[in-house]
């Protein structure tokens, strides 16, 4: 049975004057930065969220739309409107097909490969960048296609969907090869005025040609984790703070402790009797067993074991 205290736990302020130290500050500082760092990555995660949704919105209210006459989304090619990425476009005109360019290491139904961008120059001049769609790695692992197959010639009519030019990735390419759908270095490389802010991804192509390529995969529009991830950081944030009073509860708990442990070595030196608990080995176990019973008494005396014996029918 544990011996009874010599001494009385901290009350009030004084318990938690501790608080207030340097150290118990620097804590409190500390756990505050966390929870900043992980607030500012919830909102990153919602921003991502957001970004999300609005592409998300464009295929909703382009993807399957009706297409419109070249002349009336002419301007997009040449300074593309976010809101009308993905709307569909038919135009005519006739490829130049000479002036093709293989696009590196693109994918389709996970399967690496090339897309074939073609300019196509409409019927009232302009130049535009189609992307024909997809062919897989060439069998022979020169880095390009085995085969790229012909585009219709002279007059065709083709639906495309318009998408914004890609950035440079920073990566060099072999003549006739691109790293991305850059459109300025497709058209100095082409020599052609090309338009430079928007390309077609094809859709149909009339006449249809003897061999088509893979067309593009159409977009996915579901969320992703975004939201998810946004709560989990923001729970961590708030944990912090949780594991900071928890730890800041347990140092209360071992003042009380280390003037329990203080009284008992005074008494002991003082000619009082010795107590076996007063053993260093045994402090560990004396305080469980004290925190054992005042848990206990808060459940009315009963301990985890009377109560054991209780649901099993011993007593």
């Amino acid at each position: 049975m544990t011996e009874q205290r010599l001494t009385q736990p901290l009350q009030g302020r004084e318990r938690w004057r501790f608080l207030a130290s340097p150290q118990w500050a620097g804590w409190f500082l500390f756990t505050c930065l966390i929870a900043i760092v992980c607030s500012m990555l919830g909102q990153w995660q919602l921003h991502r969220r957001d970004e999300v949704r609005a592409t998300n919105a464009k295929v909703a209210a382009n993807y399957d739309r009706s297409p419109v006459a070249y002349a009336e989304a002419r301007d997009q090619f040449a300074d593309l409107d976010p809101s009308q990425e993905w709307l569909p476009v038919r135009v005519s005109g006739t490829y130049l097909a000479e002036k093709s360019t293989v696009i590196r290491n693109r994918t389709n139904t996970s399967q690496a490969g090339y897309d074939i961008v073609v300019p196509l120059r409409t019927a009232s001049g302009d130049v535009i960048a189609v992307n024909r769609g997809w062919v897989p790695l060439g069998s022979a692992g020169q880095g390009r296609p085995d085969e790229v197959p012909a585009p219709p010639s002279g007059e065709v009519t083709v639906t495309v969907r318009l998408r914004p030019g890609e950035p440079h990735i920073g990566r060099s390419a072999p003549a006739g090869q691109a790293a991305s759908i850059e459109l300025p270095f497709i058209a100095a490389q082409t020599g052609l005025p090309l338009e430079e802010s928007a390309y077609g991804q094809l859709v149909s192509e009339d006449p249809a040609p003897a061999q088509s390529l893979r067309p593009g995969e159409r977009p996915a529009t579901d969320e992703g984790p975004h939201l998810s991830y946004a709560m989990q950081w923001y729970t961590f944030g708030l944990m912090a703070f949780v594991g900071l009073g928890y730890a800041a509860r347990r140092h209360a708990q071992d003042v009380d402790d280390d003037r329990e442990w203080q009284a008992r070595q005074d008494l002991e030196a003082a000619g009082g009797a010795p107590s076996e608990l007063s053993h260093p080995v045994l402090r560990a176990s004396e305080n469980a067993q004290r925190r054992k019973a005042a848990k206990a008494g808060r459940r009315g005396g009963q301990t985890d074991e009377a109560e054991e014996d209780a649901l099993l029918g011993l007593t």
